[in-house]
């Protein structure tokens, strides 16, 4: 075992019983997996299929992958937070009904931690870098470089430090492979623009019409870096866009997840083609497993859809403080053409936001902007953009 990739082990469980399938015991009791027994579930074989475990379903097995490295999180100078290895069935039963305990929806692949050292919030992301479609740690690296990080138009989020984790598992009966080592990325603590209540996703609003000029002209800022630096993101909008603080308090919002991402030699000679290796929601028409496609202005019509959701502020229609700036969903419309090649290119949204800023009156930029959540009880209580912020401290 290489030294400090310790790990603690239970004894293999029985397969999730749960009314919703989980997807990873589904496939540790078939026949398409080359586990002997059927009948339980090895956290050795989970940790294996761990990019699996990012769904609800999933949400048994979570928690369990956490506590399992824990040991080396610690060996590293790192103390899980509590709310990262929550205790109890991910199930609740309320008046009959079965649903997910909030508590256990946390994401698979990050969770919080506190440094030993600083007594600062961190993050810590959990990363294959082995499998061949695993392009998010060499595109994040690269991204958070030291020339990268120098140029104030990047805005995604730092990586602090990367803990590499290689489990012996032959004590165990099982074979050493490649794919076992995993990066810990370790991140500064930030706020989610997406929070998820009573299984609902919304997004965190800011609350008037100044704050969302400036979330949209810095993600356009930061796409159109990302763009020139010849990476596409391939899976933009709300739950991958995060709300940070720098040290002389500016409020920074900052890409995450490039797990969908691409690398494209800059400057382009020929067209670029792409294929996915994932589907997604948020795509263009243009999206393929199988027919290639430029992946540059499929980030755009993503990018039109997050700004779509934030002028709707979860609304089924654009909210009536927009009304007064019609060229918002003239934007929208143009970055959701079914033709990419009539979609425009991050810089020119990025140009025409920046002169919205510069010329509207300022009593527009003032006009408040309220979540269409504020009073939809099913929602229950969303979290402000003042709590997100607050949250930083």
């Amino acid at each position: 075992m290489v030294e400090g990739s310790v790990y603690v082990l239970p004894q293999p469980q029985p397969p999730c019983q749960y009314p919703i399938s989980c997807t990873v015991c589904q496939y540790l009791t078939s026949d398409r997996s080359p586990t002997a027994d059927k009948t339980r579930i090895n956290l050795i074989d989970v940790y294996r299929l761990w990019d699996m475990v990012t769904t609800v379903p999933e949400a048994n097995h979570r928690t369990m992958l956490w506590r399992m490295v824990e040991p080396f999180i610690a060996s590293k100078g790192y103390t899980m937070d509590p709310s990262a290895l929550p205790d109890g069935d991910p199930l609740v039963v309320i008046n009959g009904s079965v649903r997910w305990n909030h508590a256990h929806t946390l994401s698979a692949l990050s969770r919080p931690a506190i440094s030993n050292k600083s007594g600062r919030a961190v993050f810590i992301k959990s990363l294959n870098t082995c499998h061949p479609s695993a392009q998010e740690f060499p595109i994040w690296q690269s991204m958070c470089s030291p020339a990268a990080m120098q140029d104030r138009r990047n805005h995604t989020a730092p990586m602090r430090r990367v803990l590499w984790y290689t489990p012996d598992f032959t004590p165990h009966g099982y074979v050493s492979v490649p794919q076992d080592t995993r990066a810990f990325v370790v991140t500064k603590k930030y706020a989610s623009m997406m929070v998820t209540i009573n299984g609902i996703g919304v997004i965190v609003v800011p609350p008037d019409v100044c704050s969302c000029f400036d979330l949209i002209q810095q993600f356009f800022e930061g796409l159109e870096f990302m763009h020139s630096s010849g990476i596409t993101h391939g899976d933009l909008g709300q739950h991958n866009i995060v709300l940070s603080r720098t040290s002389s308090g500016e409020l920074r919002y900052l890409f995450i997840d490039f797990e969908l991402s691409s690398s494209h030699p800059v400057p382009f000679d020929e067209p670029v083609r792409h294929h996915a290796f994932r589907r997604i929601t948020n795509a263009g028409p243009e999206h393929s497993m199988v027919t290639p496609y430029d992946p540059f202005p499929n980030d755009i019509y993503a990018a039109g859809l997050f700004v779509e959701t934030l002028l709707r502020a979860n609304g089924y229609t654009y909210r009536k403080e927009w009304q007064k700036i019609p060229r918002m969903a003239e934007q929208v419309k143009w970055m959701r053409e079914e033709d990419p090649r009539r979609r425009p290119t991050a810089a020119q949204v990025h140009s025409e936001i920046c002169v919205l800023q510069q010329t509207l009156p300022q009593d527009v930029m003032r006009i408040p902007i309220r979540s269409s959540t504020e009073k939809d009880a099913l929602v229950g209580r969303v979290p402000s953009f003042v709590d997100a912020v607050a949250s930083l401290h």
